[in-house]
């Protein structure tokens, strides 16, 4: 491997986890969301068989799927009182915007695309282009169902968490509208697994590999991902 690139990529990383932080504080409800998306998609990804290269852009595009809200005043993401047109219509630019942030590092390009995308929905009724069924690329799908299923376990402003049970059932009810039904199947049939079966992302992307190392020099990989799969009872409830 090359001394330099290696260089380059381990600043790049460094410069990923800063973008992570910078997310994260914009809204205290993201810390370690973008981590815990990243952490599911790669469970559902290596499930259907995805190989290293599309691991690895998945693992970037959850890390940093939240990165458009940096174009969204904060007096409009803090807004306590229902949105105007305009600040809905700002709202929803914002997977558009974070794409255009990222578009031109050449290793996180694949990841621009399914962020700009991954608030699209399955029956067409999604933001910001309003493209429905396979239309939507399935890295943004698949993005979706991991963004959608952490926000069901930590909670929104206007619903609280849910429990793991409660969180399967929901996101099955989501299947065909918001959601690409066949990939739900999928992630609610997974195994109660405490961290990714495959955590050996790729290390030779062409150009600068983003993924080739950490700050402190390791894969770059999410951490282990949490325990909610081992939850008493979650395997029943993923056979139902």
């Amino acid at each position: 491997t090359d001394p330099a690139s290696t260089d380059e990529a381990r600043h790049i990383a460094a410069d990923l986890w800063t973008l992570v932080q910078v997310i994260e504080s914009t809204d205290r409800r993201l810390i370690g969301h973008g981590i815990r998306t990243a952490q599911y998609a790669i469970l559902l990804g290596d499930a259907l068989g995805w190989p290293a290269q599309d691991m690895n852009d998945l693992c970037l595009a959850g890390l940093l799927h939240d990165i458009g809200r940096l174009t969204v005043p904060a007096a409009i993401l803090e807004k306590d009182g229902p949105l105007t047109d305009e600040e809905y219509a700002l709202v929803q630019s914002h997977p558009r915007a974070g794409s255009a942030l990222i578009e031109s590092i050449p290793c996180l390009r694949t990841a621009s695309v399914w962020i700009a995308h991954h608030h699209e929905r399955w029956d067409g009724f999604g933001y910001p282009y309003g493209l429905h069924g396979p239309l939507i690329p399935l890295g943004a799908r698949l993005l979706a169902v991991a963004d959608t299923f952490d926000a069901l376990m930590t909670g929104q402003p206007y619903r609280p968490a849910q429990q793991l049970p409660d969180a399967i059932q929901l996101i099955k009810l989501l299947a065909g509208s918001q959601l690409d039904p066949e990939l739900v199947d999928v992630f609610v049939r997974l195994p109660p697994l405490k961290q990714p079966a495959r955590t050996e992302l790729a290390t030779n992307v062409p150009e600068v590999d983003c993924a080739a190392a950490s700050p402190d020099g390791r894969a770059f990989v999410p951490p282990p991902l949490p325990s909610v799969f081992s939850s008493p009872g979650v395997k029943d409830e993923q056979e139902r």
